[in-house]
């Protein structure tokens, strides 16, 4: 039985795969745990402090309902619609619960919704 010939083409294909390891750091339990349980009344917040929120803590950012909402349907986030929201709606707009993950996939409920509407 005749062995394989790797040839030029296969070679230099077999050399440009290569396993790289980042070193990453993680957070101290302590710290973690401060920043998943953060929760927040945003009725009291203005369009300034979304902004700001949005730089300091996005995961709490994109923890508010309109705000996902928005980012996952494509659409332009508006502030003023979000602060007003969670005035009319307190019971499920107002008190956000920061998310430890955000999802990028828009949910299949949402694409109903749309297509409803």
């Amino acid at each position: 039985m005749t062995k394989p010939v790797m040839t030029k083409e296969y070679e230099s294909m077999f050399h440009v795969l290569q396993q790289i390891q980042v070193p990453t750091k993680t957070a101290s339990p302590d710290s973690t745990n401060d920043q998943q349980c953060k929760e927040i009344d945003i009725r009291q917040f203005n369009v300034d402090d979304l902004k700001l929120l949005k730089t300091k803590d996005p995961f709490l950012y994109y923890s508010i309902p309109a705000v996902n909402k928005a980012k996952l349907t494509s659409k332009t986030v508006d502030h003023n619609k979000v602060l007003q929201d969670a005035v009319q709606h307190p019971s499920t707009n107002a008190l956000v619960s920061r998310r430890s993950r955000v999802s990028t996939e828009c949910h299949a409920a949402l694409t109903f919704e749309d297509l409803c509407m």
